[in-house]
């Protein structure tokens, strides 16, 4: 069974006197399994969090917006828990890597349990002062600075390190992501040196928006050389049958409307031949459209939209 009030009493311990207190738990026989019992309960209590300001938000929208406020909620705790344990695993393990290449001696699952006496706690703190205007921001860089200052302390009493070499050791995971990060920036960057490859991303980012897009997904899309109408296989996501009743098509070269109402039951597809007029289409020209979508639903709301945020992208045949 889960002593919570021992738990609660050790983060309270070592956020208030860390040095004797890490120094002690560095001692006891505590590993990976008291380290993610932590780090779940702080991740359980932050995901209740999420969920308890999501519903609170959501009340003052109605029903409807507190079902899609309650939805989203629920998936973003799970994803916060998620992260909690995953993301402190990883920078756990990575720190532990870099004490040992200084020559520490600890092991890991005893500098996984360390980190979750402070960071656990700490987490949900940042949780808990992120909702606060102005004094939110100021908590979350001091919190992070502490963080830091309780990392040296810990590497230093479990590794046998130095101060010196423990901050190192904990900076050195952080200058690597880093790095990382500066190269994948470049490396995107760089990809508009080469625009075939830019262009080609962009086309795959566009295919894999509009199949996941809601209600109406496109399937696929063509337009033929010469022929003055975009071919849209459009499939309908949403349980009810649906009503389009306008497909709006712009480019900086072209421009159409589709305006014959044409209903699409639940989970199925439809292809609708959009008019377009402005510069021909030539064999291998690449076309970009902003597409809007207007439509019916079956309880009588009319005239809704559903916008395009990335543009849909193809070559003429």
């Amino acid at each position: 069974m889960v002593d919570f009030s021992g738990i609660f009493k050790t983060w309270a311990a070592v956020l208030t006197k860390p040095v004797e207190s890490l120094k002690a738990e560095a001692a006891n026989g505590k590993g990976m399994k008291e380290g993610a019992i932590g780090y779940a309960i702080a991740g359980l209590i932050a995901a209740l969090l999420i969920v308890v300001v999501g519903l609170a938000f959501g009340s003052s929208m109605g029903a409807a917006g507190l079902a899609v406020a309650g939805v989203g909620a629920v998936f973003m705790a799970v994803f916060v828990f998620v992260m909690i344990l995953a993301g402190t695993f990883i920078e756990a393990g990575l720190i532990h890597l870099s004490a040992k290449l200084l020559g520490g001696k600890g092991e890991f699952g005893k500098f996984y349990y360390l980190t979750s006496t402070f960071l656990a706690p700490l987490f949900m703190a940042n949780m808990v002062l992120s909702f606060v205007p102005c004094i939110g921001m100021l908590a979350s860089i001091a919190l992070f600075f502490y963080s830091v200052y309780l990392f040296v302390i810990s590497i230093r009493e479990l590794y046998g390190l130095d101060d010196m070499k423990a901050f190192i050791a904990w900076l050195l995971p952080v200058v690597v992501i880093a790095a990382i990060m500066v190269l994948a920036m470049v490396g995107i960057a760089m990809l508009g040196f080469f625009p075939s490859m830019s262009s080609d991303s962009r086309q795959a980012e566009s295919s894999a928006y509009w199949m996941g897009a809601r209600p109406f997904q496109i399937r696929a899309s063509s337009q033929i050389s010469g022929a003055g109408q975009l071919a849209l296989r459009v499939q309908n996501t949403d349980p009810r049958a649906l009503t389009i009743t306008g497909v709006s098509v712009r480019s900086s070269e072209r421009t159409g409307n589709y305006g014959t109402p044409t209903t699409i039951n639940g989970g199925e597809t439809a292809t609708l031949a959009v008019p377009v007029i402005g510069s021909p289409c030539r064999p291998g020209d690449k076309y970009s459209y902003q597409i809007t979508f207007s439509y019916d639903d079956p309880a009588g709301v009319s005239g809704q939209k559903q916008y395009g945020t990335k543009e849909l992208m193809g070559v003429c045949s």
